[in-house]
């Protein structure tokens, strides 16, 4: 069989070495991270303080018979409002006998775990299509979900759920989809349709009608059903109300159409804490998979099996954004980039690639335009490399008090909602100072090691992935 020449090939150096060097330098990087960052982690961050007096206080009811209003009901709310996935865990590790302190330390193991298990089921998923796998794992790498590998915020085990869900639709396993559809939905009280319509999507074949098999539709729509029935119970523990009264206070909902169009453009675009800085290149996999699927309405609108999964999952996304502008707090803060939208991200970039990372990995290895927006995207992500050791850095910029407005985390909302939402919408679109400034640090230290190991890795993901076939033929490994 004939063969091209590739760059670098007097070196004996190919794509597929790149790729396996590119992986090597990144087990590399998270294992410096583990050891290095992890200590430093955002591990006191109160909302995980509290979620360890809840679970004690929801641990002492149970054993107490009181299964109803835990703590007294609104007023003397004693189990906080936070997710009921949160509380397994804290569950599990108090039963264990380990202290307030060890507890928050765990929390950020969980979610070190969570960040590099989904990687590495990317990875596995993906071997039959080795070039999309790869460009999944720049884009999670290259996000503020790693940020969360050393947090103890509970979002980061919700993102790697979520993206286990998509993972079983994709390989079809009924029993695991059910399962994991389930957990991740109670990761927000919110989040389950959001996680059922990508299981559905990612899960049907070629063949399929507008819905997978029938087994596959029962796991997805059986696993978001009862994990809301679950939330619902919970609610009912500790308020005893099937509804979540205290995020359901009207003083917590974004008033006017107005405010929701800020804070959803915010979501999208604020230097503070917008997904265009944090999530760069699942970002521009957005934008493809849109354009990939209005191209196909336009030329051929009769054909909706066609456009309509695509569309679907990029909709997807966008209900998620606009159902978060409508609180007041969209990105949950005060915490690093956008901590609420991260759930559904990751889920996102698995299921677009899965969808369209053929038409995507074409581009890239067709067009120079392609390759050189990628490689912005990834040169913006890539300083989200340093936030593990420096996003406490990064997190100072929101509660400096700016112009006639105090620092954000003092205001009380309940008692001044306009300066309120007047102060919060200047933090999130001031220009200077940006946040992603304070990320970058390639000193000579563990830090500057670690940071040219994610670069170097990255990159040759990066090139792999845009490497033409190394056949005339165009036959490659893995592709589809």
């Amino acid at each position: 069989m004939t063969t091209r020449r590739r760059p670098w090939s007097t070196l004996g150096w190919s794509s597929e070495r790149g790729r396996s060097a590119g992986f090597a330098f990144i087990v590399l990087f998270l294992f410096v991270v583990f050891i290095d960052a992890r200590r430093l982690g955002h591990i006191h961050t109160t909302d995980s303080d509290n979620l360890v007096k809840g679970t004690r206080q929801a641990i002492d009811c149970l054993r107490d018979g009181q299964f109803f209003r835990c703590g007294g009901g609104l007023g003397k709310v004693e189990v906080f409002p936070y997710p009921l996935l949160q509380y397994l865990p804290a569950a599990v590790l108090i039963q264990l006998g380990l202290s307030d302190s060890s507890l928050l330390e765990w929390f950020g193991v969980i979610s070190f775990f969570a960040f590099a298990g989904s990687l590495l089921l990317v990875v596995r998923t993906f071997r039959e299509r080795p070039r999309h796998g790869a460009l999944i794992v720049v884009s999670l790498l290259a996000s503020s979900f790693l940020y969360h590998s050393t947090s103890a915020f509970g979002e980061g085990l919700t993102a790697a759920l979520v993206i286990a869900a998509v993972v079983a639709a994709v390989r079809r396993r009924p029993v695991l989809l059910f399962v994991l559809v389930l957990m991740s939905s109670l990761g927000k009280e919110t989040l389950a349709p959001f996680v059922v319509v990508l299981a559905l999507v990612c899960a049907r074949a070629e063949n399929d009608a507008w819905l997978p098999a029938r087994k596959f539709t029962i796991a997805a729509l059986g696993g978001g059903i009862t994990g809301i029935l679950l939330n619902f119970a919970f609610n009912l523990f500790r308020y005893g109300s099937i509804k979540n009264l205290l995020y359901l206070e009207e003083v917590f909902r974004t008033p006017g159409i107005w405010q929701k169009i800020v804070f959803f453009g915010a979501i999208v675009g604020s230097p503070a804490a917008g997904v265009f800085w944090f999530w760069p290149l699942v970002s521009l996999m957005f934008l493809a998979g849109g354009a990939i699927g209005l191209s196909r309405l336009i030329r051929d609108r009769h054909s909706p099996r066609a456009y309509l999964p695509v569309l679907a999952v990029t909709a997807t996304l966008i209900g998620w954004f606009a159902l978060l502008s409508a609180w007041c707090s969209p990105f949950g803060w005060i915490a690093y980039g956008p901590r609420l939208e991260v759930p559904l991200l990751g889920g996102f970039a698995v299921s677009v690639a899965h969808l369209e990372g053929d038409k995507m990995v074409a581009a890239l290895r067709r067009s120079r335009l392609a390759v050189l927006a990628t490689g912005g995207a990834l040169a913006l992500g890539a300083l989200q490399f340093g936030s593990p050791w420096r996003y406490a850095l990064a997190t100072e910029e929101l509660i400096v008090p700016t112009g006639s407005c105090p620092a954000v985390s003092q205001i009380e909302i309940r008692t001044d909602a306009a300066l309120y939402y007047r102060c919060v919408t200047e933090v999130m679109w001031r220009r200077h100072p940006m946040v992603l400034d304070d990320l970058f640090d390639l000193s000579a230290s563990v830090r500057g090691a670690a940071w040219l190991l994610a670069v170097a890795g990255s990159v040759l993901l990066l090139w792999y992935v845009a490497a033409r076939s190394e056949n005339l033929d165009g036959s490659d490994r893995g592709e589809c």
